[in-house]
């Protein structure tokens, strides 16, 4: 059962990846940018607060982007001056 969800969660994560990727080459590794701030973020709140406060924005933002992406990738590509055409 686990395996199944952890097989989801990462082919949902990764295609969105895939499509930062592929459409916006220029500003690809923009979106990356936990390596930058967790250890700030971590030693000023702890593993504890951090983790939670990383978690919520995951979920936050992990739902509904598969959905979003899906509908919306197409207009969103075509109005982007940055996407590869």
């Amino acid at each position: 059962m686990w395996a199944w969800r952890s097989l989801e969660w990462v082919s949902s994560l990764r295609s969105m990846q895939t499509y930062v990727v592929d459409s916006f080459t220029l500003h690809a590794a923009s979106g990356f940018g936990f390596p930058l701030f967790a250890p700030t973020m971590y030693n000023a709140l702890g593993y504890r607060k951090g983790d939670t406060i990383l978690a919520a924005f995951s979920i936050a933002i992990g739902w509904p982007a598969p959905i979003l992406i899906w509908k919306y990738s197409k207009a969103i590509t075509m109005k982007s001056k940055h996407a590869k055409k």
